[in-house]
């Protein structure tokens, strides 16, 4: 039909979940319009997790390509989140009734610690802002959690031996 032709053909969202991605025009919109896109995304694919390491907004897919795009919308908000990888297993998804058979690779889109989740308080409906408040105020009991960026070994030698090359260029023998 013509959503479909819209969001596939049009916008080049993805033919299937794999191939899923953030469409072009959301890169180009006001970001407003850009947090109105990731709160619904968060809305169907998304959810808040507790956990014993404290509060963390999760968004999934299994789509690698969307994972990604979704990094980068929530950087344009100052917000770092972290990409984990893992298998899934056959399972039934609650909220369509839908039962997945086999296993596949998904991807999970977390935002977690407090500096993280305050930037991220508009994902949130009411209950889960709430829980967010309560977990705020607790004392941390726990080491804090520190963001990391992944960053390909290849890239980091090169960089590392360009800034050792640097050094040597520059020192006076």
């Amino acid at each position: 039909g013509y959503l479909y032709k819209l969001f596939f053909d049009l916008l080049e969202a993805g033919s299937n979940a794999k191939e899923k991605k953030v469409p072009w025009i959301i890169f180009n919109v006001s970001d407003e319009l850009k947090k109105e896109f990731l709160k619904a995304y968060f809305e169907c694919d998304g959810n808040v997790r507790m956990r014993k390491t404290g509060f963390e907004i999760v968004q999934n897919t299994v789509s690698r390509e969307l994972a990604s795009q979704l990094i980068i919308l929530n950087l344009q908000f100052g917000i770092v989140a972290q990409v984990h990888e893992s298998i899934s297993k056959p399972h039934l998804i609650k909220k369509t009734g839908q039962y997945i058979y086999s296993s596949s690779k998904k991807y999970a889109v977390v935002i977690r610690n407090k500096e993280q989740l305050a930037k991220s308080l508009w994902y949130l409906n009411e209950k889960e802002r709430k829980l967010f408040k309560e977990y705020v105020s607790k004392e941390e009991k726990h080491s804090p959690t520190y963001e990391r960026i992944p960053i390909k070994k290849e890239l980091l030698k090169k960089n590392i031996l360009r800034w050792c090359m640097g050094i040597l260029k520059n020192k006076k023998v």
